[in-house]
C-alpha cells in the first residue's frame, strides 16, 4: 500500500508499480494465469530467474521488479510492449524516495546504434506512430551522449511528438510524456526538445498546455523554473492555469529560489482576488505548496469565511473537495469499477484502486492527478473506470462533475468527457504497424 498520502510532494513508485504487476496477472481473462507456480515457470522461460517467493514480494512491492521482469509480464501476459515498463519509468519521476526506475538501477545502458538506426529511419517514415514506438525510440535515444541529426529532422521529429503529446490521452499520453521526459535527460536531445515546447507553449491557438509545461519540471537546471514563472503572466487562460499549476509542483519540490518564491506568493494573492482564478484547482495547489509564513500572508487579507475554509481545506489536505465527500464519492467509484472489471475472485476492495481513483478526481495537483489516471489506463481497470467516470460525469451535479469530467478526460479523451461514450481506439492507441526492434 502507498503510505504517503495526498499531502506528499512525492509518492511510493515501487507500491504503485507492484500493483499493476498483480493486477495484470490476478485479472488476466486467461485463468491459467491464476496457477502462480505456472506463472512462475512462464517467467523464467523468459530468462528471469524466480521464484514464488519472490513472485509474491515483486507483486506485494516488498521486492523492487526489474526491467527483465516487467518485460516477461509483458511477454508472458501479452500487454502491448512497455506497458508495464513505461509506467516503471515514469512513476519512478516522481518516486519519494528517488529510487531509480527498473532501466536505471545498473547504471546508464551502453548505446545501441544497430538499434537506432533503424528506429529512426522508420519512424520518420510512418505515417502512425502510437505512444510505444515514440519511448522506443526516446530509450535508445537516451543512451547516446551525442546523436547527430540534421536540424529539419530533429525539428520534425520533436514538434511531432510534442504535438501527439497533447492530443492523446490514457496510456498513450503517459508513453509519449516518458519519451519526452527521457530526451530531457540527455544533452544533445534537451535543447531540441525544449525548442519544440517553446514553439508549442508560445502558439496563439496553445489551448492545452499542462502536460507540456510539467516537463519543465523534469529539466535539471534551474532556468526551467524560471521559464514555468513567466508564463504566469500569460493572457490565454489554459497557459496561465497551468503554469500556476506547475509551479505549485515546483515550489512544493523545492526546485524554487527565494525570487521565485516571491512571484509565486504574489500570484496566489491575486489568485484569490481574482474571481476568474479563486476556487480552481490551479489555485489549491499553490497554496498547498507555499511555505507556511507565505501562506499565512497570502490568507491574511481574506475576510471571506468561505474562500479561507476552501483555501485551509485544500492545504491540509491535498484534496479539492471535503474529506467527507470525497470518502463517499471514492467508494462508491472504486466499488462499481471493481464490480464492473470482471474478475474470478471475491475480493476485498482494492485500496490501491481507492487511492488512484482519490487522485484522479479530486488531487490538487494536476500532474498527480494525470499519473493516477496514466495507472489505471495501464491497469486491468482502465475499461471500467471509463464507463464509470463517464457515467459519474453525466448524471452528477457541481462540483462533482466537473472532476468527473477531467478525469474521464484523462482516461479517454473528450468524448467519455461528455458522457457520449467512446470512439474507436479513445482506450488505447491500436498497434501501428511501425515494427520495433527488442526493447530488452
Amino acid at each position: 500500500m502507498d503510505t504517503t498520502g495526498p499531502t506528499s510532494s512525492g509518492l511510493d513508485a515501487g507500491v504503485r508499480v507492484a500493483w499493476l504487476l498483480a493486477t495484470t496477472r490476478n485479472l488476466h481473462p486467461d485463468e491459467d494465469h491464476d496457477d502462480r507456480s505456472a506463472f512462475k515457470q512462464a517467467v523464467v522461460a523468459q530468462g528471469v530467474p524466480a521464484d514464488l517467493s519472490r513472485l509474491s514480494r515483486w507483486e506485494s512491492g516488498q521486492l523492487h521488479a526489474p526491467e527483465r521482469l516487467l518485460a516477461a509480464y509483458e511477454a508472458v501476459l501479452g500487454t502491448r510492449p512497455l506497458g508495464l515498463r513505461g509506467p516503471d519509468r515514469l512513476l519512478h519521476r516522481y518516486d519519494l524516495a528517488q529510487r531509480p526506475p527498473a532501466d536505471r538501477r545498473s547504471g546508464r545502458p551502453e548505446p545501441r546504434p544497430e538499434a537506432l538506426v533503424p528506429l529512426l529511419e522508420q519512424i520518420t517514415d510512418a505515417p502512425r506512430v502510437t505512444g510505444v514506438d515514440w519511448l522506443a525510440v526516446a530509450r535508445e535515444l537516451s543512451r547516446f551522449d551525442f546523436v547527430f541529426l540534421r536540424p529539419e529532422e530533429w525539428t520534425g521529429l520533436t514538434s511531432r511528438l510534442v504535438a501527439e503529446t497533447v492530443g492523446s490521452h490514457g496510456l498513450d499520453q503517459a508513453l509519449r510524456f516518458e519519451a519526452l521526459a527521457s530526451l530531457l535527460e540527455v544533452p544533445s536531445t534537451r535543447r531540441q526538445v525544449l525548442h519544440a515546447l517553446g514553439l508549442r507553449l508560445t502558439d496563439a491557438s496553445t489551448s492545452t498546455a499542462g502536460p507540456l509545461l510539467a516537463l519543465l519540471a523534469q529539466v535539471p537546471d534551474p532556468a526551467a523554473a524560471r521559464l514555468a514563472l513567466r508564463f504566469l503572466d500569460d493572457p490565454r487562460p489554459a497557459v496561465h492555469r497551468a503554469a500556476v499549476d506547475v509551479v505549485a509542483d515546483l515550489v512544493a519540490t523545492e526546485q524554487v529560489d527565494a525570487v521565485g518564491l516571491g512571484v509565486a506568493e504574489q500570484h496566489a494573492v491575486r489568485g484569490l482576488l481574482s474571481e476568474e482564478d479563486r476556487g480552481t484547482a490551479e489555485l489549491a495547489n499553490l497554496l498547498a505548496a507555499l511555505p507556511s509564513s507565505r501562506f499565512s500572508r497570502v490568507l491574511e487579507p481574506v475576510r471571506g469565511q468561505h474562500v479561507r475554509t476552501w483555501a485551509l481545506t485544500a492545504r491540509e489536505t491535498g484534496l479539492l473537495l471535503p474529506e467527507e465527500v470525497v470518502r463517499v464519492l471514492v467508494r462508491r467509484v472504486a466499488g462499481e469499477v471493481q464490480v464492473a472489471t470482471p474478475s474470478r475472485y471475491v475480493t476485498e476492495p482494492d485500496q490501491m484502486l481507492a487511492t488512484l481513483v482519490t487522485e484522479v478526481l479530486v488531487h490538487v495537483s494536476g500532474q498527480r492527478r494525470r499519473l493516477a489516471a496514466w495507472t489505471l489506463a495501464a491497469s486491468p481497470y482502465a475499461p471500467a473506470c471509463i464507463e464509470v467516470l463517464a457515467a459519474l460525469a453525466d448524471t452528477s451535479a457541481e462540483p462533482v462533475r466537473e472532476r468527473a469530467r477531467e478525469a474521464a478526460r484523462l482516461l479517454a479523451g473528450p468524448e467519455a468527457a461528455c458522457g457520449r461514450g467512446l470512439v474507436d481506439g479513445t482506450r488505447c492507441d491500436r498497434q501501428s504497424d511501425l515494427v520495433t526492434t527488442p526493447l530488452v
